[in-house]
């Protein structure tokens, strides 16, 4: 719990003594948005509550593969690794999973934040049931988005980290004031970028943003995706990024064009599902089958990763 004080002339030394916790001092003449500012700066400060398995996925430009990426690791943490998963698409103007799976939801991620004060009693009216793991799409066919607040995203993170094992956010290229919320309650953010110039030094950009954001450098990780034996090697890019790579993505475009036609994730037994089961098995510390084909390659494009 964050601790607020309001006074003009006390001993701050001696009351945060006294309370054994981090307290915020703020004089007894404040405009209401300094006052709301400073409540927000002092929950974020502390630590937030519950397990700590929250996973976020955001493109260095758009484009770059980031929600398929999340949607296809959240698929592979639940049919591979036997994980409770949600993927949260908090961009609330895109969204592509409806789209992939060929899903009609009939809620989304704008309703969830709407009711956040009551969630226990309604989500599973919210949630849209995805083979053995969940969605919360970002729009629904009437489309309506609304800006949301940083509370709502707060409440929707406490109630999703302690209902499931892995909970997946989905976000734009930029975070703005109420995402904030997202990052800096992640167990890890992944930039998720290209082979292309432009995408790495965009992705060094939202490197540095979040940073600003209140994010630790040691939880930024940077994924790789469709790379090719034939571009640049991994550690050339990660001396572009100035941050180690992660996970590597092969570059698949035969599979994922399939499992769009298919609307489906992308098949285990391609090279892209195999990469996307690698690193779900990383992210929940699942024992490997190294006798299986092609394993010794993924451990091996993934040693530099955690």
């Amino acid at each position: 719990m964050a601790i607020l004080g309001f006074a003009d002339d006390w001993s701050t030394e001696r009351v945060m003594k006294a309370t054994g916790g981090y307290l915020r001092v703020i004089t007894t003449t404040i405009a209401p948005e300094d006052f709301a500012q400073q409540v927000e700066d002092a929950m974020n400060t502390k630590q937030n509550p519950g397990p700590n398995n929250v996973l976020v996925f955001l493109p260095s430009k758009a484009g770059s593969g980031a929600s398929t990426v999340a949607l296809n690791v959240c698929g592979a943490l639940a049919n591979k690794c036997g994980r409770s998963t949600i993927l949260i698409e908090a961009d609330l103007h895109s969204g592509p999973a409806g789209m992939y799976l060929n899903l009609n939801p009939r809620h989304s991620v704008v309703d969830a934040l709407r009711e956040s004060h009551q969630l226990e009693s309604c989500w599973k009216d919210l949630i849209t049931p995805v083979q053995n793991f969940a969605i919360l799409p970002a729009f629904t066919s009437q489309g309506q988005v609304t800006q949301a607040s940083p509370w709502a995203y707060r409440r929707l993170l406490t109630f999703t980290r302690l209902r499931y094992e892995h909970v997946i956010f989905d976000l734009p290229e930029v975070v703005n004031h109420a995402t904030e919320a997202i990052v800096s309650s992640a167990k890890t953010v992944f930039v998720v970028c290209t082979p292309e110039v432009p995408s790495l030094m965009l992705a060094r950009k939202r490197c540095a943003a979040l940073i600003g954001r209140g994010v630790p450098e040691d939880r930024l990780k940077i994924v790789l995706n469709r790379y090719s034996k034939a571009g640049p090697q991994p550690s050339a890019v990660a001396d572009i990024l100035g941050y180690p790579i992660a996970q590597l993505i092969p570059n698949d475009y035969k599979s994922l064009w399939e499992a769009n036609l298919r609307r489906s994730l992308v098949a285990y037994k391609s090279a892209a599902g195999r990469a996307y089961e690698a690193f779900a098995r990383v992210l929940s510390g699942a024992r490997e089958s190294t006798n299986r084909p092609g394993w010794k390659l993924f451990r091996k494009l993934s040693a530099a990763s955690f």
